[in-house]
């Protein structure tokens, strides 16, 4: 049996603790960015090690953040210790001495804060976007983390000798890659990432592409031991798990069953990406979410894929409340 993921900690704690920033509200751009900043401020204040930014572009998803990097700039200068991270930059889609010099220069703002996710991106309309097959995303993804891997280790770039600048080699130590959704891939993935000495992250653990979301985390947990097998340096791996938090565990289940409209539970719905011709169908076994208590079925609401009665605190409370108390007002160790 595959071993249980998380290796702890020196500190003592099992795993240190970050948020997934989804900015979907319906806000103007300068509102949704300046909310992103607020929440930054108040992990940062609640004792969170880490904050992640997603990139999507024209609004897929009804998010805001088409510029990862760019915002986290904006994020540092507003922070002192949270580390900032994307998860994940879509790296097919850039040019990698770009991608270089625009996080080297956020790590610099920072003060060798930036955790640098990268994966191959999966939405279609991107692709159509850049005049580039989705077919070719596995192949031009393992060209561009390549020539992304040389230039931070400050290969020369050109035949006058020049190098990055800023200098990148603390976030090539801090890379990460994340997996492919393509399951035929993953363990290769997996395996690559470790053998590059990149951290490994993984996405929630669901059953949209597994029987149960037990089953997609025995898939993840063999992912983890292919990339621990092969891995160069101190293996890193980031798991990522949606939750609801709420102070009253009867009301928290409320919230995330919700009936049909005529009574019945098990409500499902469609969520299909533009430009996809995939469709979703969610929640995977129940309405809403799955119980809060179970990882990878607890749901993420007020995402944009639930109706009105799914969605329960704020963004700031959900901070509030998932922060374990003795993390407040403390510095956590860095995370590497």
């Amino acid at each position: 049996m595959a071993a249980r993921i998380g290796a702890g900690l020196a500190d003592g704690r099992p795993f240190r603790l970050g948020f997934l920033l989804h900015l979907d509200a319906d806000l103007a751009p300068a509102d949704a960015y300046q909310q992103a900043i607020d929440l930054f401020q108040a992990a940062e204040e609640l004792g969170y090690d880490s904050g992640w930014v997603i990139q999507r572009r024209f609004r897929q998803g009804k998010e805001h953040v088409s510029a990862p990097l760019v915002v986290l700039a904006a994020i540092a200068q507003h922070t002192r210790r949270i580390r900032l991270g994307t998860g994940v930059l879509v790296l097919p889609l850039e040019d990698p001495i770009k991608v270089a010099e625009d996080a080297a220069t956020v790590d610099a703002l920072s003060g060798g804060r930036l955790e640098l996710g990268v994966g191959p991106g999966p939405f279609p309309g991107a692709w159509e976007a850049f005049g580039l097959p989705l077919s070719e995303r596995h192949q031009r993804y393992a060209e561009t983390i390549a020539r992304l891997h040389e230039v931070l280790d400050g290969t020369a770039l050109n035949s006058l000798g020049e190098v990055l600048h800023p200098p990148g080699h603390g976030v090539r130590e801090r890379l990460w890659q994340a997996t492919t959704s393509d399951l035929d891939l993953a363990i290769g993935a997996a395996e690559a990432a470790g053998k590059a000495g990149d951290g490994l992250q993984l996405s929630r653990a669901t059953a949209w592409r597994a029987p149960s979301p037990a089953d997609a985390q025995a898939q993840q947990a063999s992912w983890v031991d292919a990339y621990r097998a092969a891995s160069v340096r101190e293996p890193r791996v980031q798991v990522s798990r949606a939750v609801y938090p709420h102070p009253d565990r009867a009301e928290a289940v409320r919230l995330v069953t919700r009936a049909c409209g005529d009574g019945r539970a098990g409500c499902r719905r469609n969520v299909t990406w533009p430009g996809s011709a995939s469709r979703i169908t969610w929640p995977p076994t129940t309405p809403c979410s799955g119980h809060p208590s179970e990882p990878g079925r607890a749901a993420a609401a007020g995402r944009g894929l639930f109706p009105a009665e799914c969605t329960g605190p704020t963004l700031r409370e959900r901070l509030t409340r998932t922060a374990p108390e003795r993390q407040v007002r403390r510095a956590p160790s860095a995370s590497r």
